[in-house]
């Protein structure tokens, strides 16, 4: 899947081929939020939850290596490259 394709879907249904299809790479704590990130092969994707509400934010893909920053220091990316 494409990250246009993915960003053509609903959140729920991006929410869930995230967890059938992309690799899970590391979780934060900000704020209310925990963000989980995911590697989907041609991009990156972050997912936005809420648990004081026990909702989903916001499911977002990207492509920018900018924007895996906040991940860095708990990711290992040697496990990408396998």
């Amino acid at each position: 899947m494409d990250l246009y394709s993915f960003h053509r879907q609903t959140t729920r249904r991006r929410a869930l081929l995230l967890v059938q299809q992309g690799m899970f790479l590391a979780t934060r704590r900000k704020e209310d939020f925990i963000f989980s990130l995911y590697y989907m092969r041609t991009f990156f994707a972050e997912v936005w939850y809420l648990p004081g509400e026990d909702r989903l934010g916001m499911v977002r893909g990207f492509k920018s290596v900018k924007q895996l920053d906040p991940f860095l220091d708990d990711i290992n990316l040697e496990e990408l490259l396998k």
